[in-house]
């Protein structure tokens, strides 16, 4: 049975630092750092640390190639070694605590932001970063308190506003999330997400479809191919054909739910809410070979996700394959062991 799952949250991915400008760096003079691919930059980086071997910014520098290519144990290593080196400089501090954070090591990202704090920096990410961690323990008062002190020392900064915004929106202060998400809007007319906490609040808190339209829009106009703009289309779409009782017009409305989620889809081939709604919509219409693809789609992304195995269990038992049927709503039970429909399913087909 299809159950309306809300838009959640989502905290902040780690923002990009202010990093000091840095000398170019090359593989020969003729190519700038900005035209080599991170293991190019790394190369010549490596050439550089054999000549100057305690330069504690080629061990930056390298870090911030490590991280591109996705090694973060490396680029940890790194700046450990430039710290190492030299621990009064603020950047270092904030390279490793950063890397450490998108590790989810909170504790070892803390210290080295509040080393990072101790050089006097003025750099507003680490505050915000600070910010960001105690808003995960939440500790919302300190989170506050460090996201305040980003926003004075970057004032001009949308994404502080917003993570602001947001805690507030998670204490239950809605009308002061929503100043903030449209105080960052206004420091930044394209920031998409303050546009998107925009839309969710009016749609799912204040039930003010208007609004919600009004922001969405808002964001297709900024990227006509945002997935999450998209979503939001079919997601209304959806939502509204619950309350139509002839076929035909639900039928319809359907249909549009589908080609908007089939929108989202392209701009994001693993947007696994916008793929599992499509296939419940696929279901509806009694397409279910349709709606299986999308479901076997959303397992093979995510084996866990109880709610494609439910529906695919459910589809399987309409054709009378019990076998796979069984299994798949015992996968359901596995992932959330409190999902009462699942559990009855498995009870009856066991008999």
């Amino acid at each position: 049975m299809y159950k309306y799952i809300p838009f959640l949250l989502l905290i902040l991915a780690c923002g990009e630092s202010e990093k000091k400008d840095t000398q170019v760096t090359t593989i020969n003079d003729s190519i700038p750092k900005e035209r080599l691919t991170p293991a190019q930059w790394v190369a010549s980086l490596n050439r550089q640390i054999e000549l100057s071997p305690r330069d504690y910014n080629l061990y930056n520098q390298r870090s911030e190639a490590y991280h591109a290519m996705d090694s973060l144990d490396a680029a940890i290593r790194d700046a450990e070694k430039s710290v190492a080196l030299n621990d009064s400089i603020a950047d270092s501090h904030y390279l490793l605590g950063f890397y450490a954070f998108a590790k989810m090591d909170t504790a070892k990202a803390m210290k080295a932001f509040r080393n990072a704090m101790i050089q006097q920096t003025r750099n507003a990410e680490v505050p915000y970063q600070m910010g960001q961690i105690f808003f995960l323990q939440k500790n919302y008062t300190e989170a506050l308190r460090h996201y305040d002190i980003a926003i004075k020392y970057d004032s001009l900064n949308a994404v502080y506003d917003f993570a602001k915004g947001l805690l507030y929106e998670e204490q239950g202060k809605t009308p002061q999330a929503i100043q903030l998400y449209e105080k960052s809007i206004k420091k930044d007319t394209n920031f998409i997400k303050g546009y998107a906490q925009l839309h969710d609040v009016y749609a799912y808190k204040l039930k003010n479809k208007q609004k919600a339209i009004f922001y969405n829009e808002k964001m297709l106009n900024i990227n006509g191919e945002h997935p999450l703009a998209h979503f939001n289309k079919g997601r209304k779409a959806l939502e509204e054909a619950g309350s139509i009782k002839d076929k035909t017009p639900f039928n319809q409305k359907i249909a549009l739910a589908i080609v908007a989620y089939s929108d989202a889809i392209k701009g994001d081939a693993g947007f696994k809410k916008a793929i599992y709604d499509r296939g419940y919509c696929y279901f509806l219409l009694e397409n279910y070979e349709s709606a299986t693809k999308d479901f076997e789609k959303i397992v093979s992304l995510d084996n866990k996700h109880y709610q494609a195995h439910f529906m695919l269990g459910s589809i399987n038992e309409h054709f009378g394959d019990k076998t796979t049927a069984l299994v798949h709503y015992e996968k359901a039970v596995a992932a959330k062991p409190d999902f009462a429909e699942a559990k009855a399913a498995v009870a009856e087909l066991k008999k």
